[in-house]
């Protein structure tokens, strides 16, 4: 790649041997042969017409070709002018229509010094420039280069570069489905006095095309390199980049890349690496750059996005309706920002500002970690895979997927205060943290909230909605209207309460979830206020509980008061020689372990109302062994199914063997 200080040399000498040539020409009465040619034809021509040069002769492979007429016309390039050294363009308006393709072994440069005015429009065949190209090269000069139409294709290969702006004023158009592509860096703005815009926009029908900005070159393009530089894709056009996009890599550049205009077919930037906004790599202030990713706008980054310079520089994202893909994190440092409303299908870890505005706000389908404060705008939502994780404040109507996650590694308060400010379908892991919920009508809670020893609160009370469940151990504050399923739990074999600081409403919907270990031992629910019962009861027996008739243990607990009842009750099948009932209190819900129809009490066997060794007579005729279900001679088959089968607490097993027999002789020692 050529710096600034070896083209000003090469203007320098290429110059001299125009003005050299040019001299020659006016001099010479005979035609010689001259490696600079001049166009002289304003109502242009053919490039195979020698007395369209000065000196008049057709162009050869070696010559430099220059272009300094101030008028607008069309060349023509065939299969006798297949190639040339160099291309400058130093005034006019000029129309390329390549028949055959055309190389220019040592480079192009399109408004090359000071006070050049060129404008060249590529719009049929191949133009290949081996060496860098320029458009806009010197301060003071104006370069602008079309590449316009479903044929038209302006190559830079050989691994060279294409400068947008060098130090002059410069524009790229990419139309009408052309293409151009680009064998190393893209520039755009490469000093501070360039001011260039770039356009990659359109498609046809007719044959199916797009317009194609093509960067093969692995290494950094940059957009507004030390100039202010801006970048549109638009109307189903490909701006594709094999290695990192830089946007705003000088300290002094502002520049931006918009993606997206509404059309038959969305417009894209694809980036192979990373996407840099108002960042650099070379540890370095950078700039101001933005990327505007616009309804029908997708951009696709398969490295990080990076917003923000630690040296100094900011970057903006922000999104009117379009869509970014990441295939790693999204990185925003202090003092950048997230903003608009769109969708982000990436993991995005905020230090700066997150800021949905206007529409359906910003849509996560990645994780958004965050510890800072600086979250807040209209709605964010949650995809199936995205999620928050982090402390701090995230102020916006928040909802989410049933497979989002939200995951506090610190105090949280979120949501809005609205009337939708938390309407959640997803998961919350509380854990053993606080996380305080907002919304002027009630949070509502979706697909699973995990508890453990952890406070979820919101002030205008709590609402887990149908097909939702609570579960854990811990503190639930504010007003808790139920639709799904509370339960009380823990991995062990601890009893455990949910504590509600309020009142508690179970609606029909409402499913208690509660494991029995014994009185005092059992699982419950505390609640500070009343207790509006409704819905259902569903008990499940610890692993080594074995109820024990007359046995009372506390479901739910009210301070302030219960009312109503749970319309119904489902437990883990019981052996018969017992059952479970609800009673109630003046303030709780009581699980009664009463007698099945049976039996008077487990063990007893002979129904006398003791347990003893008559018992142990009656039971003995019944062993039969393991899975024999029809009873022995001499036990009577009532026996048999109802009171001689006394293992398996959580589902009798219908047999008579050893198992019960130790359940019995536990029973006689006690």
């Amino acid at each position: 790649m050529l710096t600034p200080r070896a083209r000003s040399s090469r203007r320098t000498v290429a110059l001299s041997r125009y003005v050299g040539a040019v001299i020659a020409a006016a001099i010479l009465t005979t035609s010689a042969v001259a490696d600079v040619l001049l166009w002289n034809n304003a109502a242009g021509g053919s490039a195979a017409t020698a007395g369209n040069w000065n000196p008049a002769q057709v162009p050869t492979p070696a010559d430099d070709l220059v272009f300094n007429i101030l008028a607008t016309f069309t060349t023509t390039f065939n299969s006798t002018v297949a190639a040339s050294r160099t291309h400058t363009y130093n005034r006019g308006t000029v129309t390329l229509s390549m028949i055959n393709p055309h190389t220019a072994s040592t480079g192009v440069t399109i408004g090359d010094v000071n006070g050049d005015i060129a404008t060249v429009t590529l719009t049929t065949g191949g133009f290949t420039s081996n060496a860098t190209v320029f458009v806009g090269d010197a301060a003071g000069s104006t370069g602008t280069l079309n590449v316009n139409d479903d044929d038209a294709t302006f190559v830079v290969g050989n691994g060279a570069d294409l400068f947008i702006g060098n130090n002059g004023a410069a524009t790229l158009n990419v139309i009408g489905s052309g293409t151009v592509q680009v064998a190393d860096q893209f520039i755009a703005g490469s000093n501070a006095s360039s001011v260039p815009t770039v356009t990659v926009s359109g498609f046809t029908v007719t044959p199916l095309g797009a317009s194609l900005l093509d960067v093969l070159g692995t290494g950094e393009s940059r957009i507004g390199q030390g100039g202010d530089a801006t970048m549109t894709v638009s109307n189903g056009a490909l701006a594709r980049f094999a290695g990192d996009v830089i946007v705003a890599n000088g300290s002094a550049s502002n520049s931006s890349v918009t993606v997206g205009v509404v059309g038959l077919l969305n417009a894209r930037l694809q980036v192979g690496g990373d996407l840099l906004i108002g960042r650099n790599s070379s540890g370095t202030a950078a700039g101001v750059g933005a990327v505007n990713v616009n309804t029908g706008g997708n951009v696709s980054v398969a490295g990080g996005t990076f917003l923000g310079d630690p040296n100094g520089g900011t970057g903006t994202l922000h999104f009117a309706g379009g869509t970014l893909d990441g295939g790693l994190e999204i990185n925003v440092l202090a003092g950048s920002t997230i903003n608009g409303n769109g969708t982000i299908n990436a993991d995005v870890d905020n230090f700066g500002n997150i800021q949905p505005v206007g529409g359906a706000g910003l849509r996560f389908n990645g994780i958004l970690s965050n510890t800072t404060n600086n979250i807040s705008g209209n709605k964010i939502h949650f995809g199936a895979s995205g999620g928050y994780m982090g402390s701090g404040t995230c102020t916006a109507e928040i909802t989410g997927d049933p497979g989002a996650v939200i995951t506090p590694t610190g105090p949280l308060t979120i949501g809005a205060n609205t009337s939708t400010g938390f309407n959640y379908g997803g998961t919350i892991d509380v854990g053993a943290q606080s996380i305080t919920l907002v919304d002027s009508n009630g949070a509502v809670l979706g697909r699973e909230t995990l508890i453990d020893s952890g406070t979820l609160s919101c002030a205008n009370g709590i609402g887990n909605q149908l097909g939702g469940a609570i579960r854990g151990r811990g503190t639930l504050t504010g007003n808790v209207v139920n639709s799904g399923v509370i339960e009380p739990t823990d991995p062990g074999d601890t009893p455990v309460n949910i504590q509600i600081n309020g009142n508690v409403l179970f609606n029909p919907s409402s499913d208690v979830v509660i494991e029995l270990n014994g009185p005092g031992n059992s699982d419950r629910i505390n609640v500070t206020g009343t207790a509006t019962f409704g819905g259902n009861a569903e008990l499940t027996l610890g692993p080594d509980y074995l109820p024990s008739i007359g046995e009372q243990m506390i479901l739910v607990n009210a301070t302030a008061g219960r009312s109503g009842e749970f319309a119904s009750l489902s437990h883990t099948p019981f052996c018969d020689q017992y059952t479970i009932v609800l009673v109630y209190s003046s303030t709780a819900g009581i699980a009664l372990v009463r007698p099945g129809t049976q039996v008077t009490s487990v063990g007893d066997v002979d129904r006398d109302g003791d347990h003893d060794l008559d018992d142990y007579t009656r039971w003995l005729p019944c062993l039969a062994g393991p899975d024999v279900l029809t009873p022995p001679a001499g036990c009577d088959p009532d026996d048999f199914h109802f009171r001689a089968d006394m293992d398996a607490p959580a589902c009798e097993d219908y047999d008579v063997d050893l198992k019960d027999f130790w359940v019995f002789q536990r029973i006689i020692d006690e």
